[in-house]
């Protein structure tokens, strides 16, 4: 950086310089004439080396004060100091309080003098900085020592001899490149801002500046940030050990770092923990305890940090980031999601974001496995193909560069299959592979996939999201992402047909069914059982197709996309017969919130996850406001009860039984399995009355499926997932009342309507509908309505 001429001239012109140059010159030339030239004469080398000692002392002099008139770059005055903040991680706060997420370019959160325990900040000034309390900003003390001790016996360990407030200054200011003495005239940049700092700052304020601005190991800055870095606490929880681990990683975070060496930040800890002592924070006793502890860190990663909710932290950023970015803050600038430290406060509940997870730590390797077991024995270019193996190639980065590079498809082909060290998902973990590119996409092709999203059925609010299984290798959301439906799509079609005038006893006939005004189509039953008639009531709970078909037709399929769209669908469908069987792609998402319709009486639904948004000065930046309307009903509660009810036979006796027989639950659970075609994705959707839960699994591409539906159908992949979540969840006190609500029983006709005469399978076991049966002894089938 070359000198600021322009900037020094203007400063002499305004500066009281040449008073203070002319009482410099005059002490000099006195000090030359009257002390120096008779010394001269008589010891002539020593008066020499006196001389120039004192030129030297005099050319720093200079320079120093020519660095605070600006030469090398303006000095920030006190009230720029006082205004300088800090880029500040914006952080996701969870429904109860806690933070779940943060973005940032500097992984950095300021905290208040209240929130730093006081042997932290003891440690601090034991070990950097003594005379804290004493000093103006320089310590002179320290500086000559360290000149004697370092300068001229060559003592290493002397110290540096920098304050507190000239180490703020350094972590403020990046210290900047000039044509010489670079150290030395950022050094004076130093004390000259450490004596504003002094000057228009209390101590208070420049231990917390200090504490919020220190780097630490990679891109973390500040206590808060580095607590949870390696402690996963907040800095007012750490211990008075840890806290030490953290200050003895000032004189060196990378050297000192307890992840990588952890018996040189185990001594550097120590070193802090004498210091302590050695300046009356800690008793000897006390000092002897604290060192003789391990070190004991539990070191969180970024990508640990950014794991629970990632995919819902992604979804939140970039939504947010485009809301922020279009406001101004009062100084007519715009807010940044990554500098300005806002508080963003989602609906996501902590707890069951982590059982959700865990759920899927848990069933996603045995669903794996039962894929693996499947195809087994079957060629793995076989059940990819290789247009999708091309296609998967020709998305990755590598082949991208290659092509514009200009190699032909023989040479990419060829270097395709070269194998190099890559880092490859697994499950229990990331590992680094020598394997080629193919080999790679190939087996990450074949890793199966899935979503869970979890919702307050009378209001949308989603308490839990995941959206994959590794948001570091895989960043498609599989909540938002759209697929074909299968099965669960039913209670919707049902729900149009109770609206358009069947009942729950109505029977169809099981017989195959031919669609000739589309192509010949012709649905086919799961078990491929066929004959007979049978009510809605079982059609559902056993997932007929042909029922299903037959139905659609009665409701018209116009009536049915109608009806999906006001229960919350907003994917494009088409009124077709096959939409029965949810040949239509929709995200579960949408599917999760058009079953809190079904649940909560038949009122619609909005989903939502994002409550406030508010600046690091408290103001309000965005805030839901609820409709102003009631939420509509699309289905009368009648109808809706009705169905419920239908569904929570899918659990009893139908294709979810193993909810009950398997995994024990004792509530009513509305639910619906879901199978798409040739099984390539599972589904579940499950709900109590005050929660809905919807869970998909399938491949990356639509294309990769299960052999064979025993083993690919939702009942085998999603129900366990789900089970897994909702018994955490239950299990829990705080969501324990969940499993205690009930369903709206119907009443009345509507009640009539659900007892069917019994069948070979009865579908409910509960004591008063067994008692109801008795009373009626059996009862008339209703007629059949005409397509």
């Amino acid at each position: 950086m070359k000198p600021d001429i322009s900037r020094l001239f203007s400063t002499l012109k305004n500066h009281s310089f040449w008073q203070q140059a002319k009482k410099w010159i005059g002490y000099y030339w006195r000090v030359g004439f009257y002390w120096l030239k008779p010394r001269i004469e008589k010891y002539p080398r020593p008066a020499i080396a006196v001389s120039v000692g004192l030129m030297a002392l005099m050319y720093v002099i200079g320079l120093y004060n020519l660095t605070g008139l600006g030469l090398f770059g303006r000095i920030p005055s006190g009230e720029s100091l006082r205004q300088l903040e800090n880029n500040q991680a914006s952080e996701v706060i969870a429904s109860d309080g806690s933070v779940m997420g943060r973005y940032y370019l500097q992984d950095r959160t300021d905290v208040d003098l209240q929130d730093l325990p006081q042997p932290l900040i003891d440690a601090l000034i034991a070990t950097e900085d003594a005379r804290f309390y004493q000093h103006h900003g320089i310590d002179y003390q320290s500086m000559l020592r360290v000149i004697v001790k370092r300068g001229i016996l060559r003592i290493k360990s002397a110290g540096g001899g920098s304050t507190l407030h000239q180490q703020l200054a350094k972590n403020i200011f990046s210290r900047k490149h000039y044509w010489f003495f670079s150290s030395v005239i950022n050094k004076f940049r130093e004390m000259h801002t450490a004596k504003e700092l002094e000057r228009t700052h209390t101590k208070n304020e420049i231990l917390v500046k200090y504490l919020n601005t220190v780097p630490f190991s990679g891109n973390t800055f500040g206590i808060q940030a580095a607590s949870l870095r390696f402690f996963s606490k907040s800095v007012n929880k750490l211990k008075v050990e840890e806290g030490a681990v953290l200050v003895g990683m000032l004189k060196g975070n990378s050297i000192y770092n307890p992840q990588r060496d952890p018996d040189g930040a185990l001594a550097r800890r120590n070193v802090v923990l004498s210091q302590m002592e050695k300046y009356g924070y800690l008793t000897e006793a006390q000092r002897d305890s604290l060192i003789a502890r391990p070190l004991v860190t539990r070191y969180r990663t970024q990508q640990e940090a950014k794991a629970r909710g990632a995919y819902i932290l992604e979804k939140l950023r970039l939504e947010v980031a485009d809301l922020v970015g279009k406001l101004e803050k009062p100084d007519g600038s715009r807010y940044n999601l990554y500098t300005d430290g806002l508080k963003i406060y989602s609906t996501l509940n902590r707890q069951m974001q982590q059982y959700a997870e865990q759920a899927f730590q848990e069933e996603m390797p045995k669903i794996q496995k039962y894929f693996e077991q499947d195809w087994k024995g079957k060629p793995t270019a076989g059940i990819l193909g290789e247009p999708l193996i091309a296609r998967c190639l020709a998305r990755t980065p590598a082949y991208r560069h290659l092509k514009d590079q200009g190699f032909t498809q023989k040479q990419l082909d060829s270097a395709m299959r070269v194998p190099k060290p890559r880092m490859m998902f697994s499950w229990k973990g990331s590992q680094k592979k020598e394997i080629s590119l193919r080999d790679s996409v190939i087996q990450m092709s074949l890793i199966m996939h899935g979503g869970l999203v979890a919702m307050d059925s009378k209001t949308g609010v989603i308490r839990a999201w995941v959206g994959g299984i590794d948001h570091t290798f895989f960043q498609y959301d599989q909540v938002t992402a759209q697929r074909q439906a299968g099965s669960v799509f039913k209670p919707i079609l049902y729900a149009t047909a109770l609206n358009e005038g069947a009942t729950p006893c109505t029977y169809f006939s099981n017989e195959p069914i031919t669609h000739e005004e589309f192509g010949g189509w012709t649905p086919e039953n799961a078990d491929n059982q066929y004959g007979g008639e049978m009510t809605l009531v079982d059609a559902l709970a056993r997932s007929v197709n042909v029922v299903a078909a037959r139905l659609i037709k009665y409701a018209e399929p116009r009536n049915v996309t109608q009806m999906a769209k006001a229960m919350g669908i907003t994917s494009s469908l088409d009124p077709v017969p096959a939409l029965a069987l949810g040949a239509a792609d929709v995200s579960l998402m949408e599917m999760t919130g058009a079953y809190c319709a079904l649940a909560n009486g038949g009122y619609r639904v909005k989903p939502r996850y994002l409550l406030r948004i508010t600046d690091k000065e408290g103001r309000t930046l965005f805030e839901y406001e609820p409709e102003k309307e009631p939420s509509p009903q699309v289905l009368k509660d009648k109808f809706a009860a009705q169905i419920c009810y239908m569904m929570i036979g899918v659990g009893n006796e139908g294709t979810a039984r193993a909810l009950h027989s398997r995994y024990n639950f004792k509530q009513d659970i509305a639910c619906k399995t879901g199978t798409s075609q040739r099984q390539s994705d599972g589904w579940f959707i499950g709900a109590l009355p005050d929660i809905v839960t919807g869970v998909r699994i399938g491949g990356s591409e639509p294309t990769i499926h299960f052999r064979t539906l025993s083993a690919g159908q939702g009942a085998a992949t999603a129900v366990p997932i789900w089970a897994n979540f909702m018994k955490k969840v239950l299990a829990d006190p705080e969501f324990r009342t969940l499993g205690k609500g009930h369903f709206t029983l119907p009443s009345g006709d509507a009640m009539d309507e659900l007892l069917c005469p019994p069948q070979n399978i009865p579908l409910y076991e509960d004591d008063f509908l067994q008692w109801y049966f008795q009373q009626q002894n059996g009862g008339s089938i209703p007629p059949a309505p005409q397509p």
